[in-house]
């Protein structure tokens, strides 16, 4: 593995940092510039709560350091703020919310969540989001048990240009967070966008597995998700508020209490092979549960092609739809191709459904090669949405 020089940069010029991200991305995390163990910056790692001595651990750590958390697990309490233009890697041991601790954010802020690992930007409700990032090899316990009113995620993101990469995460509200939403709800003016998330295991959420949130209509927009595993969620397995331009690949999500994939605002994005083994389990009467479900947007159509969506429809009087297709709200000329997907429900769902979001919208829906079997009704298309499908 080559080594790369990474330049030691202690200004806030944003393609400087980024370009410095990037090198560290290429050098596979390794740099001859700086590691910085924790452990040797006054952390012992045997257990024990140490919130404030990983934390001035991190904060004294130089921008392009290479920050390196132990094989040997650490307690915390509060939230671990990570500063940007810095890898974060772990070399397996799991941090873990001590009992009691109860980490919650600020009420009404977003489900009053917070995060075990925060950005920087998010702690300090900064108004624009942190330059890049990258955060590899964490593992992530919220303790939920000893923790029963915690709103924690396992990390709260506000980047642009950054990268989760291979994050185990159980027993918390939600596993990952991408936000544009501060701690004190101060929405940033910038796009916090183009972000990585790369094979994550999350498993056992109160809430959703990776939770991405928009509310100035432009963040967290054009993102990778790739080689996900998530069960064993309350709500959602995937929930995206605003998916356009993002890339899903190869999902596996099995144990979703919600709807497993939930795309909204959809607009050039891609998902590729999505195996979705169970969804709606929470099971809530009059409740519609999905197994991918979008909301496209006109324009740049999205592209659904393979996977394999079931379910055991296991809650009597809720509504199961295996690929929903929604217009968003007055969009009318929304367009979706879904090819190669395979269907199987338990006898009461329907396979495929079209509707608007209401305004007059329309969505119109090519579709190929789709295997759909044991539904109650196979497609629905309501109004003047279109399903265009051969014979």
């Amino acid at each position: 593995m080559a080594v790369v020089r990474v330049p030691i940069l202690d200004g806030d010029d944003e393609l400087s940092l980024a370009t410095q991200a990037k090198a560290i991305t290429a050098a596979g995390g390794r740099s001859d510039r700086i590691a910085w163990d924790i452990t040797a910056h006054g952390v012992i790692a045997d257990g024990r709560t140490e919130t404030a001595a990983v934390q001035a651990a991190v904060d004294a750590a130089p921008a392009g350091a290479r920050v390196l958390f132990p094989a040997t697990p650490i307690g915390i309490d509060a939230p671990i703020v990570l500063r940007p233009g810095r890898l974060y890697e772990s070399a397996g041991g799991t941090i873990r919310a001590a009992n009691g601790s109860n980490m919650a954010g600020t009420a009404g802020v977003e489900g009053g969540i917070t995060g075990m690992l925060v950005s920087q930007s998010w702690a300090q409700n900064a108004t624009t989001c942190d330059n890049p990032m990258i955060v590899r090899g964490f593992r992530l316990d919220g303790n939920a048990t000893n923790n029963p009113s915690a709103k924690a995620a396992g990390i709260v993101m506000c980047n642009f240009w950054s990268e989760i990469d291979d994050l185990r995460v159980t027993g918390v509200y939600d596993g990952i967070v991408l936000t544009d939403v501060t701690a004190d709800g101060t929405i940033i003016s910038n796009s916090a966008s183009e972000n990585r998330i790369k094979q994550p295991k999350i498993y056992t959420t109160i809430r959703h597995g990776v939770h991405q949130i928009c509310r100035n209509n432009a963040s967290n927009q054009d993102g990778f998700l790739t080689g996900a595993l998530i069960s064993d969620t309350g709500g959602d397995g995937i929930h995206l508020t605003r998916a356009a331009g993002w890339q899903i690949d190869s999902p596996h999500l099995y144990g979703i209490g919600g709807t497993a994939i939930e795309l909204q605002k959809t607009f050039g994005t891609r998902v590729r092979d999505p195996y979705i083994e169970e969804f709606g389990l929470a099971g809530q009467p009059g409740v519609y549960y999905a197994g991918l479900r979008v909301s496209q947007l006109d324009g740049y159509g999205t592209t659904i092609s393979g996977g394999a969506i079931s379910s055991t429809e296991a809650g009597a009087g809720a509504f199961y739809h295996y690929l929903s297709v929604n217009a968003g709200f007055g969009q009318s000329q929304a367009a979706v191709t879904a090819t190669g997907a395979i269907a199987r429900g338990a006898g009461a769902g329907t396979g495929l459904v079209l509707q608007d979001s209401g305004g007059g919208g329309s969505v119109t829906v090519r579709a190929a090669a789709l295997l759909i079997d044991g539904m109650a009704t196979r497609s629905f298309v309501a109004g003047s949405c279109v399903l265009s499908e051969p014979a």
